[in-house]
């Protein structure tokens, strides 16, 4: 069971699902792994490539998080 706790006081993420809009191939599931794993607080990333579906752990910026997926021309819905 995915939890999709966010915390609105700190605006960081406990651990949170968001959707990758945009991928179409594992070279872009990668570099989007990649983009979310140098933010600061990250754990860990889980991307299901079909759905977009991802995971992250760890209690990073949720700003950050969206901004580094952003910056590969990729769009983030919440999950």
């Amino acid at each position: 069971e995915v939890s999709r706790v966010y915390s609105r006081m700190t605006n960081c993420f406990v651990k949170n699902e968001i959707v990758v809009k945009g991928m179409n191939c594992n070279h872009c599931k990668s570099n989007v792994e990649a983009a979310i794993q140098k933010v600061t607080g990250v754990e860990g990333v889980e991307i299901d490539l079909a759905s977009g579906r991802t995971i992250v752990h760890g209690n990073p910026s949720k700003d950050d998080v969206v901004k580094a997926v952003e910056s590969l021309g990729f769009s983030v819905v919440e999950g």
